[in-house]
């Protein structure tokens, strides 16, 4: 009996290893119910991935909020690429700021009302939804993925600074805060 365990803990083994060099299962975004990509290159940039259960809630809210829908999306309501596709930068900094200081357009000194890291979630969950989330976003164009623009990137910057200033008791000065004016034709 002892001489078989040690060949049964050598086979265990050889056969993690085994499994540890095979591709991992591809699992197609298209089978979710919330979300239906219009092209082959979005659904193979989001094969590898499967979301949260709570990215489909976050979409839902996401997208009620920029409709400004009374009601929630009901969890069945698919959203085709060309609901998704005209989301800009603005949009998903205006619904974040509404996440995490409790209002659209918050100031300095106005404090989070959830962690950065909750803020974090959100803005991926959105990013899992988006057609073309693997493309930066193109501000002459208006084209790509809204959540990687600048404007988001220094949105969640300021939070995560507030946060930051938030746990570790330090005063942090407005001006720290503060997002630089947005470059553009005004």
């Amino acid at each position: 009996h002892d001489a078989l365990r040690p060949l049964a803990h050598h086979e265990l083994i050889r056969r993690r290893l085994f499994l540890c060099s095979q591709p991992h299962p591809i699992i197609i975004m298209s089978t979710s119910p919330i979300h239906a990509p219009a092209d082959a290159a979005t659904t193979a940039s989001n094969a590898t991935r499967s979301p949260s259960p709570r990215f489909h809630t976050v979409l839902r809210e996401f997208m009620t909020f920029v409709h400004q829908r009374s009601e929630t999306y009901p969890k069945e309501h698919v959203f085709p690429d060309d609901e998704l596709t005209p989301i800009t930068p603005q949009h998903v900094c205006d619904y974040l700021s509404v996440k995490a200081y409790g209002k659209q357009n918050a100031g300095v000194y106005d404090k989070l009302v959830i962690t950065p890291g909750n803020v974090d979630f959100q803005m991926k969950a959105i990013n899992y939804f988006m057609p073309h989330n693997d493309m930066d976003w193109n501000d002459e164009a208006m084209v790509g993925n809204p959540v990687k623009s600048a404007q988001v990137k220094l949105f969640m910057n300021k939070v995560k600074r507030a946060g930051a200033a938030a746990t570790s008791g330090v005063k942090v000065k407005a001006k720290d805060l503060i997002l630089p004016p947005e470059t553009g034709d005004e």
